[in-house]
């Protein structure tokens, strides 16, 4: 499972594109690293394209039970809901696992 080609290329794009600052691409990059590292401790070797809408859920579950509040779990939701949002745009994946789900606020 290597998602770096992925990663890079949504860097490149919230730097390009979006011209986010450097502390707001962290941030994204983050969230999506920590969703990475919740399916490897996991046991899942998935690729971006095979999340379904349970891993996230189940991801999210995970942040709580870590302890994270509900505006942390957000704004992490909003990081990786992002991330498909740039894999969609790039034909990267055919489906968004996040597209249904809401706001936890």
């Amino acid at each position: 499972m290597n998602w770096s080609p992925y990663i890079k290329g949504f860097e490149a794009y919230l730097l390009m594109e979006k011209s986010l600052s450097k502390n707001s691409i962290e941030a994204y990059l983050r969230d999506v690293g920590k969703l990475y590292e919740y399916l490897q401790i996991k046991g899942f070797s998935l690729q971006p394209e095979q999340i379904r809408m349970s891993h996230v859920e189940a991801f999210l579950a995970y942040l709580f039970d870590l302890g994270l509040n509900e505006k942390s779990c957000a704004r992490m939701l909003s990081g990786v809901k992002a991330f498909y949002k740039y894999l969609m745009m790039e034909d990267l994946v055919a489906d968004d696992p996040t597209e249904l789900i809401m706001g936890l606020s």
